[in-house]
C-alpha cells in the first residue's frame, strides 16, 4: 500500500495525468468530423470551374484589368473600418489563427487545411515571383479608383488574400454536412476576394485565380491528408501543428497590421484563439487531471 502510494505521489503524477487528459480528449474527437469528399468535391468542382469560366470571360473582354472599375467603385459607399475588416480576413495568418478556435475539437480540420495551405503558398508565391504583375495603384492615376489602406505596386497576380479566405474555405466544405453551408462558406471567401479589388489592392483576375488556386489546393490536399489522417492525428503531429497555429496567432497579435483600421478586429480574433487554446490545452486538462488524482483514492477505497 506504501508502495502504491508514492507512485500516485512521486512529482511525476499529475505530469503523467495532464498529459492522459490531453491524449484521451484527442483521441476522442479524431473521427468526430466525417470527411464529406463527394459533396465536397462537387462543391469544389462548382467553384473552379466557375472561375475558370468567369475568368476566361474577362480576359477575352477586356485583357487583365477587366471589369475592376464596376467592383471598385461600389465600395466607396462602403465605410473604411469595415473594407478593412473584411479584406484582413483573408491574410493567411488570421486564417490559421481561425483554425485554433476549432482544433481541439475538430482536430481533422486543421490537419486538412494545414497541408492544403502550404501548397497554396507555393502555388501563389510562386506565381507571384514569376509574373511580378503590376497592380490598380502602379498603372491607374490616383484618385481615379478607390483606395483603402496601403498603397501596393507590385506581384498582383494572383491575390494572396483570396487564394487564404478560399483555401479556408474549401477545407471547412470537407466536413459539412449541406450543401447550403458549403456555398455560405464560399460566399465569405468571395466577399474577402472582391474587397482586395474594392480596397483597390488587386485586379478582379487577380480574385479568380485566387479563388481557383485555394480550391485546387484543397483538391490536393486531401489526397495527402486523408491517407495519413493517422499519423496526422496522433497526439505528436497534432500538438506540433496547434504549436504552429498558435505562433501565427500570437505574429498577428505582434505585427503591425497593414489595414490599421482592422486592428481590432485582428487582434481581437488572436487574442480570442490563444485564450481558447490556453483553457482548452491547459487550463481545462489540467483541472481534470486534479480531478482524476483527487478521485484515485476515493474510488480505490471503495474497492476494497
Amino acid at each position: 500500500m506504501t508502495a502504491v502510494r508514492a507512485r500516485r505521489d512521486r512529482p511525476g503524477g499529475f505530469a503523467q495525468a495532464y498529459l492522459r487528459e490531453l491524449i484521451d480528449g484527442l483521441a476522442a474527437r479524431r473521427g468526430i468530423l466525417p470527411w464529406r469528399p463527394a459533396g465536397a468535391a462537387a462543391t469544389l468542382g462548382w467553384w473552379l470551374g466557375g472561375a475558370l469560366i468567369v475568368g476566361g470571360v474577362w480576359y477575352a473582354m477586356d485583357g487583365y484589368h477587366a471589369v475592376f472599375r464596376p467592383l471598385n467603385a461600389p465600395w466607396a459607399q462602403v465605410p473604411d473600418w469595415l473594407a478593412q475588416c473584411i479584406t484582413s480576413s483573408g491574410d493567411s495568418l488570421f486564417d490559421l489563427a481561425l483554425l485554433l478556435l476549432t482544433a481541439r475539437r475538430f482536430p481533422q480540420l486543421p490537419w486538412l487545411a494545414v497541408p492544403s495551405a502550404l501548397i497554396a503558398t507555393l502555388l501563389s508565391r510562386g506565381l507571384k515571383t514569376l509574373t511580378d504583375a503590376m497592380r490598380p495603384g502602379a498603372v491607374l492615376p490616383l484618385g481615379s479608383f478607390h483606395l483603402s489602406g496601403p498603397l501596393y505596386l507590385t506581384h498582383s497576380f494572383p491575390s494572396g488574400h483570396t487564394v487564404s479566405a478560399f483555401t479556408t474555405a474549401a477545407a471547412l466544405a470537407w466536413f459539412m454536412p449541406r450543401d447550403w453551408m458549403r456555398w455560405c462558406a464560399f460566399a465569405a471567401a468571395l466577399l474577402v476576394g472582391l474587397s482586395r479589388v474594392g480596397v483597390g489592392a488587386h485586379w478582379p483576375l487577380d480574385v479568380v485565380a485566387g479563388l481557383g488556386i485555394g480550391t485546387l489546393s484543397v483538391l490536393l490536399g486531401y489526397w495527402i491528408a486523408r491517407p495519413l489522417q493517422r499519423w496526422g492525428l496522433s497526439a505528436p503531429c497534432h500538438f506540433v501543428t496547434v504549436a504552429l497555429l498558435a505562433g501565427c496567432a500570437v505574429t498577428l497579435l505582434l505585427r503591425s497590421p497593414d489595414y490599421p483600421l482592422a486592428i481590432m478586429w485582428v487582434r481581437g480574433i488572436a487574442i480570442l484563439a490563444l485564450e481558447l487554446t490556453a483553457w482548452e490545452y491547459f487550463i481545462d486538462p489540467m483541472i481534470r487531471a486534479t480531478d482524476r488524482r483527487a478521485a484515485l483514492p476515493l474510488r480505490r477505497r471503495a474497492g476494497r
